[in-house]
């Protein structure tokens, strides 16, 4: 039996589940993506803030230092202040390249530190207190027009970054909400299709079942009767005069029926693994195996003759027995050549026959009425005492 197909509408929800599977799948890297970004934007907008803050700190500095400038020390306070604010504008436009208003506040501060510097080349060619008392009022516009500039800067980045943070957070926000419906959707499609694989399972295991206690039922039986069968032709075999023995091809005994016992006294169990020879008595021994030869060019054919055996009791007595040789070593169920003997020593001695031991039979017909019946029988029989199931 091939495994069962999924219904239409369970690959219809096994469909809808790798989808949603590969949806959930991919909004989560997006959401690792994002994360970087995000991360990288908020580090830029913090760079950012620290440099307006600190650019803005040295501007205030400046113009502090421009407000008490004095002639000849002052000035060279004042420069290396200007030198200060240079360097942190530099590198604060360097972080803002992605700020347009940032860009264009720099840029007017940037002219007015020109005009700022100018005055100071001019001061620093002149260094007089007449000029210094021209060159002061304009370097103190310039250097508190930086100042307001860099904090209108500072407060348009703080602004910046915080609707980033905000932006940010809202975007999270409703990222998680999305993917919490989707996961939920997913969890709900495949809860669905446990539940129908589930019952579509629970059905065919039920069959399964029923088939599996059906076959059980159905061995019990047949091993009942198998039972029975053995028991009544056990008992047949026991209570049988006929003796039959399974022997292999070189006289060896590899079964032997108990209705030996009452024949010729030998224990059934005692005769496994013996030589046929040794029941045979010793005149008729090349005859059994001249039968045993013929027996053995012919599968499948019965050979009849008459050999005189030893009885447990009287090893030098003789009866006679008449004994059918049946070829079965090519059927699986038995794999020996199977003997079947009787005493006719009472009916030899009440016809005064007295005819040698040789062949009576040959495998193209019975020489005997019942020969043929006989041989089919022993199959059957052999079969079954061996534990073999018989082979047609």
């Amino acid at each position: 039996m091939g495994r069962p197909r999924l219904s239409r509408s369970q690959r219809l929800l096994m469909a809808v589940l790798g989808v949603l599977i590969v949806a959930v799948q991919a909004m989560i890297l997006q959401a690792y993506h994002d994360q970087g970004s995000t991360i990288r934007s908020l580090d830029t907008g913090t760079e950012v803030l620290t440099d307006l803050h600190n650019a803005h700190r040295e501007a205030f500095r400046l113009a502090l230092t421009v407000d008490q400038l004095r002639l000849p020390d002052g000035l060279d306070a004042a420069e290396v202040r200007r030198g200060f604010l240079g360097r942190q504008l530099d590198a604060t436009l360097a972080a803002t390249s992605g700020d347009p208003v940032l860009q264009r506040d720099l840029a007017e501060i940037a002219s007015q530190l020109a005009v700022l510097d100018a005055e100071l080349a001019r001061l620093r060619a002149h260094p007089t207190t007449a000029q210094l008392v021209l060159a002061g009022p304009v370097l103190q516009r310039r250097a508190n027009a930086v100042e307001a500039l860099l904090k209108a800067a500072y407060g348009h980045g703080e602004t910046q970054f915080l609707g980033a943070i905000q932006q940010t957070l809202q975007a999270r926000r409703s990222f998680q909400r999305l993917l919490i419906g989707t996961s939920g959707l997913t969890l709900a499609v495949a809860l669905v299709l446990a539940l129908s694989l589930r019952r579509r399972a629970s059905r065919a295991f039920a069959g399964a079942y029923a088939r599996v206690v059906a076959e059980d039922n159905e061995r019990k039986l047949a091993e009942r009767a198998l039972r029975e069968s053995e028991q009544r032709f056990q008992a047949l075999v026991h209570q049988a005069s006929d003796v039959f023995t399974v022997v292999d091809t070189d006289g060896r005994i590899r079964y032997q029926s108990p209705a030996i016992e009452p024949v010729l006294g030998y224990p059934a169990d005692h005769l496994l693994g013996a030589e046929m020879d040794s029941l045979v008595h010793t005149d008729d021994q090349q005859a059994f195996h001249d039968l045993l030869g013929k027996s053995l060019a012919r599968p499948s054919a019965s050979v009849v003759g008459e050999l005189r055996m030893r009885p447990h009791a009287d090893p030098q007595a003789s009866r006679r027995f008449e004994m059918t040789i049946t070829n079965l070593l090519h059927d699986q169920t038995v794999g020996g050549l199977v003997l079947n003997y009787r005493d006719i020593t009472e009916r030899a001695l009440y016809t005064g026959a007295a005819h040698p031991a040789g062949l009576r039979g040959s495998p193209h017909g019975p020489a005997q009425p019942g020969a043929a019946g006989r041989a089919a029988g022993l199959r059957a029989g052999a079969a079954r005492v061996l534990d073999r199931p018989a082979l047609c």
